[in-house]
């Protein structure tokens, strides 16, 4: 997907933070994402300290440091996989003026 992201509001990253489940909470309230760990095991005993801490919570609370995006696409596409590299590769990219009749061109792109 190619394109322009920016930052949800509070609203919509709250309601999409409520549709997700348990264990993605559990794994997102203990993530350090890009902090360098000597092993795996120190994430995994983070979550088990993460999971224990909200044992008995219901809905746990969107960290303030999750926020969702909202993506405006102009190029996206497909693979779907095949043996010795014959797959195939969807592209759909948008009309300059993506108002068009057909707002979105499609092409099939070589492997």
């Amino acid at each position: 997907v190619e394109g322009n992201a920016k930052r949800a509001d509070d609203v919509i990253s709250d309601r999409i933070w409520s549709n997700k489940d348990r264990a993605y909470w559990i794994w997102a309230c203990s993530t350090q994402q890009f902090r360098e760990i000597d092993h795996i095991d120190v994430f995994a005993k983070r979550m088990s300290e993460t999971a224990a801490k909200y044992e008995h919570i219901q809905n746990i609370p969107r960290p303030s440091n999750w926020q969702a995006f909202i993506i405006d696409p102009v190029m996206i596409e497909f693979w779907r996989g095949h043996n010795e590299g014959l797959h195939h590769r969807h592209r759909y990219e948008r009309s300059e003026f993506g108002q068009m009749i057909e707002p979105w061109r499609y092409s099939m792109i070589e492997p």
